[in-house]
């Protein structure tokens, strides 16, 4: 049976699902929540006024996923590799700037990022339903993670969820040098996988990151959009999903 955007033999081939973690398999914004609530009550008790704190607080989380930066914080980015010694500089050279008066010291600065990243990791999970929804879709399919980020950040999350007794193949794209949108990672995905582009279907939350860099590789894709508008000239995905609990629908199987 075929399903939309889909032909029956392209599901009939189909071997190997890749799959993105934040946004699409966990409720990251959840945990980036309260990660950011977290920082804030102790930019409090560090000295910063209350109605400053919660900005500050969530343009160091922009930060860190390469938004909303000034060019002066980049000087954080030469200590290598990504870890909590880097990022404490960077909130560093952005308290200097947003919070002049608040004059931490190396080791406060670190101790606020760990605080930020434990939280952030006690914060994480699965949507509600995914875990047993991995389990059917093993009995089918050979499943690969494929997440971006460093392993400093993406790690702690992939061991909080269990996610490699789950998955067949974890792809971390610090660990692999390059990441998505870039076809050497979903490139390095069937090599893991043993399949073709043609055999593998990619489903992420971002269009400018999972479904271009699908498309670029010659890879099928679903777009999780969460009820979401696209970004206008962006990339179309083959097909849309509000959450990834529809995709035995999408892809018309049912697993028991």
């Amino acid at each position: 049976m075929s399903a939309p955007g889909f032909t029956a033999e392209f599901l009939q081939g189909l071997r190997a699902l890749f799959l993105d973690m934040d946004g699409t398999l966990c409720d990251a914004q959840r945990a980036d929540n309260a990660a950011v609530a977290g920082l804030a009550a102790s930019l409090v008790s560090a000295g910063l006024a209350e109605p400053a704190s919660g900005p500050v607080a969530r343009r160091y989380l922009d930060a860190i996923y390469d938004r909303r930066i000034e060019p002066g914080w980049r000087t954080a980015f030469a200590v290598k590799p990504d870890g909590s010694e880097r990022r404490a500089r960077l909130f560093g050279r952005m308290l200097a700037d947003l919070a002049p008066r608040l004059d931490l010291s190396l080791k406060e600065l670190l101790n606020l990022e760990r605080r930020f990243l434990a939280a952030r990791v006690a914060a994480y999970d699965f949507y509600s339903g995914v875990p047993e929804l991995l389990e059917r879709l093993k009995q089918r399919y050979i499943l690969v993670l494929l997440t971006n980020g460093s392993t400093y950040s993406q790690a702690p999350k992939i061991s909080k969820t269990g996610l490699r007794q789950i998955v067949d193949h974890v792809l971390i794209a610090g660990e692999a040098g390059f990441e998505k949108p870039d076809p050497r990672l979903f490139a390095l995905a069937c090599e893991r996988a043993g399949c073709k582009p043609f055999q593998a279907l990619h489903v992420g939350d971002t269009l400018e990151v999972d479904i271009l860099g699908a498309q670029r590789a010659g890879i099928r894709n679903i777009w999780v959009h969460h009820g979401w508008p696209p970004t206008p000239g962006v990339a179309r995905p083959d097909h849309a999903l509000e959450s990834i609990l529809g995709i035995e629908e999408a892809l018309g199987v049912t697993l028991a």
